[in-house]
């Protein structure tokens, strides 16, 4: 046997999934099929059924005494030709000989296997066959990955019959994964759910009082409706809290929804009023931090690796504008790249500051791009902001403790908020803290502050930091009277 069949490794083999470009036919094999170098490690075989043409029958009469010919080969390669681009399907670990295919299906798929999928992630899929009675559409990203669209993921409304853009059999369409269930995947299209910016949560214990929740009303029972979001996350909207809200919700319905307590064996409660949600929400561990929708050191790591090309052309871009482009879609942030600039950026923009004014980024169009604002750097990634404030008040944002001076205006981010020690206020490189006494708002801090909202905040007569409305109109005051004289 060879080594690695013995040693029960793949270690000396290429990866499943691996894509290799501009690879060498070497060699004509078993009637059609071919021998490929893929590199000077690696050599991999390339069955004629994996042809780009392999699926496609040519255009020729038919042999009345036959019943159905042949499907005839469109693609065939020569000896020496050399492919633009090929991705490994599987090792044959008995002659230890990588199978790969040329099949762009296959080739420009996100996942291989039912194990490299995520809930949330966005994919391109092809409708395989539609089950008119029940209301299911059956979709597949490639010949391994396939899952279903049902009823009440067609539309955000309810329906009651499958919509005639999605019974075109071979059709391609664009779903987000919603929910895994080993090799069950549940896919969406409900423009509500397809959007970068709806609330996404690890688990269910994850979930905490006062979170969004963009779901599904799935079912409903004697006490009313429950509504399922990406994932395990489900829960119950009482009638009776429907009905003091007036809302519309109907099996099928699209549901935006607040977390009343997530009780241990029990649950999500859920409401569609905010402020009820969002009321007794004291705790300080209860408000995620603005550093919580940042990378880990690990993901910085791996970020810079990946984008190590770019590295250098991210020097001395704080404080300044530029054109992005989502190039990657995380739980907490995005990565983007630069887009109309002689030199290429990456950076990172987490999502709460990926909104302004109340309104959140459309990042599920296709080539959106956007201005954004280079706030700060860390770990030596441009961290970036969607929200105009900050490039037009660049002068406010102080970039060092000692900018920090009596007299003055200075904006920065909130890093986090407690209805019993105030806000912290984040500026490039530090933070500082205001007195709930300080602050404008003194109650019910969730409704009047956001992580990650800008804030311009002043030194008041005791020298403390504040952000209420008379200590600043003092402030700009004082120094328009000194600018005049």
């Amino acid at each position: 046997m060879l080594p690695h069949i013995l040693e029960f490794s793949i270690k000396e083999l290429c990866e499943a999934g691996s894509v290799f470009e501009k690879v060498k036919v070497t060699k004509q094999v078993y009637g059609g099929s071919y021998q490929i170098k893929l590199n000077d490690t690696y050599v991999a075989f390339l069955h004629k059924s994996h042809l780009p043409g392999a699926n496609v029958e040519a255009q020729e009469e038919q042999d009345p005494d036959s019943k159905k010919k042949p499907a005839k080969l469109i693609d065939e390669l020569e000896v020496g030709q050399q492919i633009a681009k090929v991705r490994v399907k599987e090792l044959n670990y008995f002659d230890g000989v990588a199978q790969v295919t040329m099949k762009s299906q296959i080739v420009n798929t996100v996942a291989m296997d039912y194990s490299s999928l995520e809930v949330g992630q966005f994919v391109n899929a092809q409708i395989d066959s539609v089950n008119e009675v029940r209301k299911i559409v059956n979709l597949s990203l490639n010949d391994f990955v396939k899952g279903q669209l049902r009823l009440e993921h067609m539309a955000d409304f309810p329906i009651k019959t499958i919509p005639p853009k999605f019974t075109q059999t071979g059709k391609a369409i664009k779903v987000r994964v919603f929910q895994i269930d080993e090799r069950a995947v549940t896919f969406t299209k409900k423009e509500s759910l397809m959007k970068h910016d709806v609330p996404m949560y690890a688990s269910q214990k994850a979930v905490k009082k006062g979170d969004k929740i963009i779901g599904v009303a799935v079912a409903q029972n004697e006490h009313g409706f429950i509504v399922k979001s990406f994932g395990e996350v489900k829960g119950m909207l009482n009638f009776t809290d429907v009905k003091e809200k007036k809302g519309d919700v109907k099996v099928g319905s699209s549901v935006k929804c607040y977390v009343l307590f997530n009780k241990k064996g029990s649950g999500l409660a859920l409401t569609l009023d905010k402020k009820k949600a969002r009321a007794e929400k004291v705790s300080e561990a209860d408000s995620k931090t603005l550093a919580d929708w940042l990378p880990t050191e690990e993901e910085f790591t791996q970020i810079k690796e990946a984008y190590s090309s770019l590295s250098k052309n991210n020097l001395e871009c704080v404080g300044k504008t530029f054109t992005w482009k989502i190039v990657e879609s995380k739980a907490n942030y995005y990565v983007l790249r630069s887009v109309l600039d002689k030199k290429a950026k990456f950076a990172i923009l987490p999502k709460p500051l990926a909104s302004c004014f109340g309104l959140s980024l459309q990042l599920d169009q296709e080539d959106f791009t956007f201005e954004g604002f280079v706030y700060q750097e860390l770990n030596k990634v441009p961290i970036v902001s969607f929200n105009p404030i900050l490039g037009k008040l660049n002068e406010l944002i102080p970039r060092q403790q000692s900018d920090l001076q009596a007299g003055k205006p200075h904006l920065g981010l909130v890093e986090s908020i407690s209805s019993t020690l105030g806000l912290t206020l984040q500026f490039p490189n530090f933070t500082s803290k205001i007195a709930i006494k300080d602050m404008q708002h003194t109650d019910n801090l969730s409704i009047h502050y956001e992580v990650g909202m800008p804030l311009i905040a002043a030194f008041n007569k005791t020298g403390r930091l504040s952000c209420k409305d008379v200590v600043l109109y003092n402030v700009m005051l004082s120094d328009q009277q000194q600018q005049h004289r």
